[in-house]
């Protein structure tokens, strides 16, 4: 940046750039998905002059803080604009797809020339692209830089979709209104510190009549005083009368005005929490918005055809719940184009438009919001389903011809449930489905789905408008008080010892007949534990997360209150399965149980018994890891380790099969591109010349051509993982699946 400015300065300038420069951007993205989808001409033109404007202000703001290469950028893609709307050059296949790639240069450029930095060699061919479609010249074919449908949701957030700004703009009124509030508060804090002086001398008067009457005690003129006569006696008591009623007519003068007070602050401290809460509203199109342009990009790299309609996105939320959300319609948006939406040709055949549709759509009902997110794609396949369940035995024939609709869908939220055979990153609508409940359910939330084969699904998601605050269970355990989020709360028992059975070597209570874990909670806080029950009966709170369920033995139940969970500061902020504190009643420090870490600590309900013969002992499991980069095999092998796994490891795909032939082992993990055999052909030998057909094989590969997955499922791999992607939870997931 050849501009001289204060870096302090310079910071603050780029921070309010990057919320200048987010708005502006929406702007072109939004016009370029609309003129992507063909308008009329007065449309365009309207659009293509929003889009220019933008691109202007653009261009001028950056020029003016010195991000120069941020300013060539837009200046190139105004010029476009401009020639566009004069009509000077015609769209053209391509144009819209360069013009979405400088937008994410704009977003990385405002990083890069902060820092100092210079820009990789693309940013050069993006100006060359843009300039060519300018000039009216046949753009080559782009490659796309969005999103396989196989990212996760975090990288596919990356270049559309940007964290909310931190700060916000206010309506003057909003502003206006918390200041008269501020004035009133103002006018309650000196009442209050009326009431603290009539209290000070409340103190002061009760100190002078222990001092009086004291003296009154000590002095040798009390007992003379009944020998003189009752006239000094009765002066002595009439004295302490006096101060006795003027304690008395304090003591009443500062009640009342406590009571006044108090009902004044009530609904003071109401409002001004309801406008500060309202501050943190903003519209829902923030966010919602730039999910179009995940959709758009994940249906090219699918060669779908994908309508987008976002409905009720108007509505304010709370952005702290707005940012939850994000990442579960992400998921759900990225599953119903990918494993929904069926491409042109089966949607012909089926009688469908060759183009899909989703539909996302808000409606608020009190104080809640209802999502709802719609696809006219091929449906759930609740047969597939069925097989499913079958096959990983989790229930019985006989128990799956009795479940309704309403309980098979509920399988597809289980981690790693998934009815698609297909290798893939993403194997079908189970894949991240238990994220986007457990994210729900952080929120207070909840989710359904219904679905018809064919026809097509709705998930609706179910939120609050705000997170206002919360409600507590209150519970004491080893003399300290905690409190539980009741939204994990699903009942309160009280167990005698005899109702506690083993199960698995683990202890468990029955609940509506099926069997839950129970752990002492002192256990998870480092306290020490309730050996023996009290009055013959442990008091056990039943906390759930989706399918998850737990019971948590604690001393005693204080009650429910309204709280509010604030952070807590280092070095408070690590202590385990605690997620912040609140105010008890008494005005000490109360800390919130994190519930959800404890659910995914230890599991839920014990297993149904069909499936108990699946638990293995970790370390009796033996995983054999093939990969010539010792950065990837080390990473592999440790995370494997730290789980309990009994790993080996070989450098190429030779080794591989020489401990193949020596040992027995219960899975396989192959990078595809070694010295020598590759692994595709490893697979492939080790399927038909080893005959190990039912040795489980990873795939774990840089390669993430649709080509090298078709590969992996030719040579029968049971799973592929892109390194790019690569994530240690995915692997472990994978690896828990396959055993």
């Amino acid at each position: 940046m050849a501009i001289d400015i204060d870096p302090q300065l310079m910071q603050q300038l780029l921070e309010t750039f990057r919320i200048q420069l987010e708005e502006r951007l929406q702007i072109i993205s939004e016009g370029l998905l609309q003129l992507e989808k063909g308008l009329p001409e007065p449309q365009q033109e309207q659009i293509l002059d929003e889009m220019f404007r933008a691109a202007h202000n653009i261009k001028g703001a950056s020029r003016g803080i010195g991000l120069e290469l941020t300013a060539d950028l837009s200046h190139r893609m105004e010029s476009l604009f401009a020639t566009l709307k004069r009509g000077e050059v015609n769209m053209q296949s391509g144009l819209i797809s360069v013009c979405l790639q400088g937008l994410d240069m704009l977003r990385s450029l405002l990083d890069i020339e902060g820092r100092g930095q210079l820009p990789g060699g693309e940013y050069e061919l993006l100006l060359k692209h843009l300039q060519m479609a300018t000039d009216g010249a046949i753009l080559p074919p782009i490659t796309e830089p969005g999103l396989s449908p196989s990212q996760s949701a975090s990288e596919q957030t990356t270049a559309p979709i940007t964290s909310i700004a931190d700060s916000i703009r206010l309506p003057v009124q909003r502003l206006d209104r918390i200041a008269d509030l501020a004035s009133e508060l103002q006018v309650a804090r000196l009442r209050l510190e009326q009431h603290q002086e009539h209290g000070r001398k409340v103190a002061d008067l009760s100190r002078r009549l222990r001092r009086y009457w004291a003296q009154m005690m000590e002095s040798s003129t009390f007992s003379r005083s009944f020998d003189r006569g009752m006239n000094s006696t009765r002066q002595i008591f009439a004295e302490g009368a006096d101060m006795v009623l003027e304690l008395e007519e304090l003591c009443q003068s500062i009640d009342n005005g406590i009571r006044t007070t108090h009902s004044l602050f009530k609904p003071l401290a109401a409002n001004l929490r309801d406008d500060v809460h309202e501050l943190r509203l903003i519209s829902a199109d923030t966010i919602l918005k730039p999910l179009e342009r995940i959709v758009r990009d994940i249906a090219q790299s699918q060669n779908k055809q994908v309508e987008f309609i976002l409905e009720g996105a108007q509505l304010e939320m709370d952005r702290a719940v707005l940012e939850k959300v994000r990442d579960p319609l992400i998921h759900l948006l990225r599953n119903a184009v990918d494993h929904g939406i069926e491409v042109p040709v089966k949607r012909l055949q089926a009688g469908k438009p060759e183009v899909g549709q989703i539909i996302l759509s808000l409606v608020r009902q009190g104080n809640s919001v209802k999502l709802n997110i719609k696809d006219d794609g091929a449906g759930i396949d609740l047969d597939a389903v069925r097989r499913k369940v079958r096959e990983l035995e989790l229930a019985s024939l006989d128990e799956l011809n009795e479940m309704t609709e309403v309980e098979l869908y509920d399988f597809i939220f289980r981690p790693g449930f998934t009815s698609r055979q297909q290798v893939s990153d993403v194997s079908g609508r189970g894949v991240g489905l238990d994220v986007v409940r457990s994210n729900l359910q952080m929120l207070n939330g909840r989710v359904a789905i219904t679905s018809t084969r064919n026809k097509g699904t709705t998930f609706l998601l179910t939120i609050p408008l705000t997170m206002a605050s919360e409600h507590g269970l209150f519970v004491r355990c080893a003399d300290q008080e905690f409190a539980i989020p009741t939204q994990y709360v699903k009942r309160i028992m009280d167990i005698t010892p005899e109702e506690i059975i083993n199960l698995e070597s683990k202890q468990a209570i029955l609940v509506d007949g099926k069997p839950v874990t129970i752990q002492n909670l002192a256990k998870f806080l480092h306290l020490p534990e309730l050996k023996e029950p009290i009055d013959n009966y442990f008091q056990v709170v039943i906390i759930h997360s989706s399918w998850r369920h737990m019971g948590l033995i604690v001393n005693h139940i204080v009650g429910e209150q309204e709280m509010v969970i604030k952070s807590l500061s280092p070095p408070l902020d690590n202590l385990t399965n605690i997620v912040g504190g609140t105010m008890g009643e008494d005005g000490e420090v109360v800390l919130v149980i994190d519930a959800h870490n404890l659910l995914l600590q230890k599991s839920s309900s014990i297993p149904m018994p069909s499936t108990q013969h699946k638990n293995r002992d970790k370390g009796a499991t033996k995983i054999l890891v093939v990969d010539d980069s010792i950065t990837t095999r080390t990473l592999e092998v440790s995370i494997l380790q730290r789980q309990g796994y009994n790993v080996q490891a070989v450098i190429n795909a030779e080794e591989a099969l020489e401990k193949l032939q020596a040992e027995s082992f219960d899975l396989m993990i192959s990078d595809v591109e070694m010295p020598g055999m590759n692994g595709f052909e490893l697979t492939e030998k080790v399927r038909t010349q080893l005959g190990l057909t039912e040795l489980p094989v990873i795939i774990v590969t840089s390669l993430a051509s649709e080509l090298d997955r078709r590969r992996g499922l030719e040579v029968k791999a049971d799973a592929y993982i892109v390194k790019s992607e690569f994530e240690s939870t995915e692997l472990l997931n994978t690896v828990a699946q396959l055993i």
